[in-house]
């Protein structure tokens, strides 16, 4: 687990530092949104993808048959009872965030992208809610950079109306925040017991598909989020 959660911030680090120019010049002389780096990107994120769904299909932990029964109990428990200390606490987050995730992409991605090529951003946008980075990440793989913003005109009302309305905002940074306070109180709101949530939350990442799956899909989304963000904040 901690060798993914380095991985996923070391690669997210690097990022932001290439995109805000905190890399050497000669590094840094095609530019971050210039044509070799965005090569460079769309090969790295399909990289990932690949490695993503060769490691959950062929060697993700949880297949044996009774770990598959309890990871159908886990299921259960994370969709009817999850706030009620049945499910260890930072699973929870983790699996909670898998909603807040595409949500935040919707509103970083969709605002102009009918006009992006060459691949349409609402299948893969709408299929991340299911499927999170499995679903979304070839398109971040194959879409072009958007240097323009989009004008209120062309932005749909959905878009406009719902993803950047300031109160979609509040209530996603509210949750997330409740969230985050939930798994470090192991459980307990205004409690701080990150040991006891991580250490809790171990044997089940090493023994549930759904948690250790879920957990690499979070991580994977975290860390391809730094050139959509760039991107964004440039384009406004």
């Amino acid at each position: 687990m901690m060798v993914f959660l380095r991985v996923a911030l070391l690669g997210s680090a690097a990022q932001l530092q290439r995109g805000l120019g905190l890399e050497p010049p000669s590094e840094a002389s095609d530019g971050f949104f210039g044509p070799k780096r965005w090569r460079i990107r769309t090969l790295a994120i399909a990289g990932t993808w690949i490695a993503l769904l060769a490691y959950s299909v062929l060697l993700a932990p949880g297949k044996s048959p009774d770990e598959r029964v309890a990871d159908q109990a886990l299921i259960q428990q994370i969709f009817t009872t999850p706030f009620d200390g049945s499910v260890n606490p930072l699973f929870c987050c983790i699996f909670n965030m898998l909603g807040i995730w595409p949500m935040i992409y919707a509103a970083t991605l969709l605002p102009g992208a009918d006009r992006q090529s060459p691949a349409p951003a609402l299948p893969f946008v709408a299929g991340s809610f299911f499927l999170g980075a499995f679903a979304l990440s070839p398109y971040l793989a194959l879409r072009e950079n958007r240097s323009v913003a989009g004008q209120s005109g062309e932005i749909d009302w959905a878009t406009a109306n719902i993803l950047e309305n300031r109160l979609t905002a509040v209530v996603l940074l509210a949750f997330a925040a409740y969230l985050a306070l939930f798994a470090v109180g192991n459980g307990a709101i205004g409690g701080f017991s990150p040991s006891e949530a991580l250490s809790g939350f171990m044997p089940v990442f090493g023994s549930s598909l759904t948690a250790h799956v879920s957990s690499l899909d979070f991580m994977v989304l975290w860390m391809l989020f730094g050139p959509v963000l760039l991107e964004d904040g440039r384009r406004r």
